[in-house]
C-alpha cells in the first residue's frame, strides 16, 4: 500500500529503499519524501533471494529497479532505471532469481 493511497512518481536514476514486508504488506505504507523513497514488497525472502545487479520488475515490467546493495535481512537499496508512476497492488517479477515460494500442485 502507499501512504494516503497516492501514487509515487519514480524518476530514472533515483535511489529507492525496498522492504520485504511479507505478511505486513496490507498495512505497510510506501512513501516518497525529499529524503527518500521507500516501498514494500510482499515477498518476505526478497533480500535472501536477490543480489546486487539483479533487476526487480514491477507492474508487468513497466518499472525496473536494479538492486544496488542488500542493507539487512528485510531491506535493500535499489536504483530506478526508468521514470514511471507506481500505484498500489502491482505485481513483481524477479527474472533469473530462484524464489522460495510454495508451488500449488494438484
Amino acid at each position: 500500500m502507499l501512504r494516503d493511497h497516492k501514487n509515487i512518481s519514480l524518476v530514472k536514476d533515483q535511489d529507492i529503499i525496498i522492504e520485504a514486508v511479507g505478511d505486513s504488506y496490507t498495512t505497510f505504507e510506501g512513501y516518497k519524501t525529499e529524503e527518500e523513497t521507500r516501498i514494500g514488497l510482499s515477498y518476505g525472502k526478497l533480500c535472501q533471494s536477490v543480489k546486487a545487479g539483479n533487476r526487480i520488475l514491477i507492474a508487468d515490467g513497466t518499472i525496473v529497479i536494479q538492486v544496488v546493495e542488500i542493507l539487512s535481512e528485510t531491506t535493500l537499496k535499489g536504483k530506478v532505471l526508468n521514470s514511471k508512476e507506481l500505484g498500489e497492488r502491482k505485481n513483481c517479477n524477479l527474472p533469473g532469481v530462484v524464489v522460495d515460494i510454495p508451488v500449488l500442485t494438484p
